[in-house]
């Protein structure tokens, strides 16, 4: 049996001995129970409290706060290098190289039925990646990470049309809007197979 070392202040040899003298086995066990119950509730409550909030990326899109979970964030780049490609959907603005990986550019105001102007020289690109595919969204501007609350999510509004309001995960009162990127990046109509005859 695991000594009790250090429960009694000093551990020291003859404090020790007297101090397991005192203890029965069945007080050990009860005491080793308990003591795993406590370490269980405290992990419980850790994963809660983590559980309760989510770090978003905001950006902005034609006047209104947009977002994304962090986690999927990988790097923020000027618009300046995107080249066009031809036979492409309107929603695709080109492809950017990226140390080397050839990028797919989508123009998220087009996605979300929003007035686009195209690349300005105030646009930006933020790279995302799922683990399996990435793909960079133009983006006005970002304005930074933030912290909301799940409960602080409201589902899209029943004005918003299915087509964008299956990419929305939820929208804050402030407003800011919640993009689900797994919906999106893993939706067959976002993928570009359009070959030049």
């Amino acid at each position: 049996m695991p000594s009790s070392k250090g429960t009694n202040g000093g551990g020291e040899g003859g404090q020790e001995a007297k101090f397991n003298r005192v203890l029965t086995e069945e007080d050990r066990r009860r005491i080793l129970r308990e003591r795993a119950k406590l370490l269980a509730q405290k992990e419980d409550q850790r994963v809660v409290t983590l559980g309760e909030s989510l770090y978003v990326f905001e950006y902005i899109l034609a006047g209104e706060t947009f977002s994304f979970d962090t986690k999927f964030v990988r790097e923020v780049l000027s618009a300046k290098k995107v080249a066009t490609v031809p036979c492409t959907p309107p929603f695709i603005s080109g492809v950017l190289n990226v140390r080397g990986e050839i990028i797919t550019v989508l123009d998220t105001k087009m996605l979300f039925g929003l007035q686009s102007q195209g690349i300005t020289a105030q646009s930006k690109i933020i790279i995302v990646s799922n683990g399996t595919a990435q793909m960079g969204f133009l983006v006005d501007s970002v304005v930074g990470i933030a912290e909301i609350g799940h409960h602080e999510l409201q589902p899209p509004l029943s004005t918003i049309p299915p087509q964008q309001a299956r990419y929305i995960a939820g929208i804050t009162k402030a407003p800011m809007i919640l993009i689900d990127l797994d919906a999106l990046m893993n939706d067959p109509g976002i993928v570009v197979d359009e070959e030049v005859e």
